[in-house]
């Protein structure tokens, strides 16, 4: 009867031990009994050992699926997260458009129309401004006299650089001219 019996120890050991396999411990446990097992008995073990065996084949097979699965849902990950990074660039993208189409609208553009007769006061023509003070970005300006006056539908100061049109208007005197 003490085959069957099985000290208790409560001694801690100083380290892990290496996990056994279980088909190998059930065939360990055989070999070390089979001077117990007779007749009929032997047909048991043979058949433990199978069903174990089945059991083994059964655990590499769902080891092998959860690898499979595990391997899934890596790459999942990975696609999910190379799509925020695709997405997030997008949006980086659209927010610059954003910054580059305000600094770059158009709006206000448009023409201003005046009056001919109000050409006589230069008070009635708020958007004429002396040539003098006309320059392209972080350029100098060009002296003229104080009668030669660039319209803000030529050049907008506001502007900072653009293309200008090729048109100026000046009045000598003798009557305005187009150059």
């Amino acid at each position: 009867l003490d085959i069957f019996r099985e000290p208790l120890d409560f001694s801690v050991e100083s380290s892990i031990p290496e996990p056994r396999i279980f088909a190998e411990t059930i065939d360990k446990m055989i070999e070390e009994n089979k001077q117990f097992v007779m007749g009929a008995d032997e047909k048991l073990t043979e058949k433990v050992k199978e069903v174990v065996a089945q059991a083994d084949k059964m655990l590499d097979l769902s080891y092998v699926a959860l690898e499979a699965e595990q391997q899934q849902e890596a790459e999942a990950e990975q696609e999910q997260q190379q799509e925020q990074e695709q997405e997030q660039e997008q949006e980086e993208e659209i927010e610059i458009e954003k910054y580059v189409d305000v600094a770059y609208q158009r709006d206000n553009e448009a023409p201003i129309p005046w009056e001919f007769l109000r050409l006589r006061d230069k008070n009635f023509c708020s958007q004429f401004y002396d040539a003098s003070n006309f320059k392209l970005y972080k350029g100098k300006p060009v002296v003229f006299p104080p009668y030669v006056q660039v319209s803000d539908n030529y050049f907008n100061r506001t502007w900072g650089w653009r293309a200008t049109h090729k048109e100026y208007h000046y009045d000598d005197g003798m009557g305005s001219q187009t150059v």
